[in-house]
């Protein structure tokens, strides 16, 4: 072997243990150190319930949206959503006792604090969102409630199963997530349904559906 090839060979062998562990993260990694971030774009569906007064006056409902989280750091990230739901009010809601239809559709933007331990990534967030409320009236029946527009600051606790091919600790790849959310809703300058106070806030349990990549 010639001086040339001998120098390359060795160079070779030095630069594979560095660039392997370039590629790979160090066993042993403590989670908050994990550079395992992304994009994640998910599917939501869910119950809506309203814990509060408003029970006399709406029933429980259809929660959906779809979210995306964006994590620039190991710990801390942005969610931006789009978030939907669909009920009937209660006989006490119009004065011929006839249930109507309601329809919300609205925004948020929430702060989310999510470590990854493995292959599951628990999670706390509160932001601050807005809903258009509308009330499907039919000829002739008077509703004690009003088309409206809410100003709304949620706040959930959740987790998320990352399906990941290999090891948890390569979080790099693209792949799909699966996860469990509850969250409540509090609700300020209500003028859709006749309570004070918080009687207006709603609860949200849902189902999450998505990928991270």
């Amino acid at each position: 072997m010639t001086i040339r090839g001998a120098t390359l060979a060795v160079a070779a062998s030095l630069a594979a243990p560095l660039a392997a562990h370039a590629q790979a993260p160090v066993p042993g990694t403590p989670w908050y150190a994990r550079d395992d971030r992304g994009v994640q774009a998910q599917a939501l569906v869910g119950v809506q319930v309203q814990p509060g007064a408003a029970s006399d006056f709406v029933g429980t409902g259809v929660a959906y949206g779809v979210l995306v989280t964006l994590e620039p750091w190991p710990v801390a990230a942005f969610e931006l959503g789009y978030q939907g739901s669909f009920y009937r009010t209660t006989t006490l809601a119009t004065q011929a006792g006839r249930d109507l239809a309601v329809f919300e559709n609205g925004g948020y933007a929430a702060l989310k604090a999510s470590p990854r331990l493995g292959a599951v990534e628990p999670y706390a967030l509160a932001g601050a969102g807005f809903s258009l409320v509308r009330v499907v009236e039919e000829q002739g029946v008077v509703t004690r409630l009003a088309d409206d527009t809410l100003a709304l600051l949620p706040v959930a606790l959740g987790a998320d199963y990352h399906f990941l091919n290999g090891s948890a600790e390569g979080a790099e790849r693209t792949h799909l997530t699966a996860g469990l959310r509850a969250s409540y809703v509090f609700v300020f300058d209500n003028t859709f349904v006749p309570v004070t106070a918080r009687g207006a806030d709603r609860l949200i349990f849902a189902a999450l559906f998505g990928a991270q990549f």
